[in-house]
C-alpha cells in the first residue's frame, strides 16, 4: 500500500490583529474620583474576537456592550482605584489570527480620592490666600 501524497503548502503565518484609532471620553478631568465613567473606543482589525479590556494593572474590568469593531468599552471608577487610566487591551488568538496585547493611555484623566485630594490641597496652596484681608 502506497502512502498517500504530501503536498507542501509552506507555513501558515498568523494575522496580527491591529488595534487603532483609539479615543478617550468619560468624566471631566483632570482628577476623578469613584462613580466617575470613563470610555475608550477602539477599532481592531485581523480578527473578529470581542477583546477583554482591563485597568489598573489587571485589577478592574471594562464592559463593552458591542459584538464588532468599534468597540466602546466603559468602567466606573471605584474605591481604590488611583493613578493613570491606562487600558490594557487584549485579544486571543483565532483561527489564523494571532493574540494582540497593547496599552492605550488616556493622559487627560487620573482617577483617584488620594488624587483629588491632593489637587485640592495644591490648588488652595498655588491660589492661597491673595485678596483676603485678615479678619482681626
Amino acid at each position: 500500500m502506497r502512502n498517500p501524497p504530501v503536498v507542501w503548502l509552506g507555513e501558515i503565518t498568523a494575522v496580527q490583529p491591529v488595534i487603532a484609532s483609539s479615543t478617550f471620553s468619560g468624566s471631566a478631568g483632570p482628577v476623578i474620583g469613584i462613580g466617575a465613567t470613563v470610555h475608550v473606543t477602539f477599532s481592531v482589525s485581523g480578527t473578529t474576537a470581542v477583546p477583554t479590556v482591563t485597568l489598573f494593572n489587571g485589577a478592574r474590568t471594562a464592559s463593552t456592550s458591542n459584538t464588532g469593531s468599534p468597540y466602546t468599552f466603559t468602567y466606573a471608577i471605584q474605591a481604590g482605584d488611583n493613578g493613570a487610566i491606562v487600558y490594557r487591551v487584549q485579544t486571543a488568538a483565532q483561527g489564523n489570527s494571532a493574540a494582540a496585547d497593547v496599552t492605550l493611555t488616556d493622559s487627560a484623566r487620573f482617577a483617584g480620592t488620594e488624587l483629588a485630594m491632593n489637587f485640592e490641597i495644591t490648588h488652595y496652596e498655588s491660589v492661597g490666600m491673595r485678596g483676603v484681608d485678615s479678619v482681626c
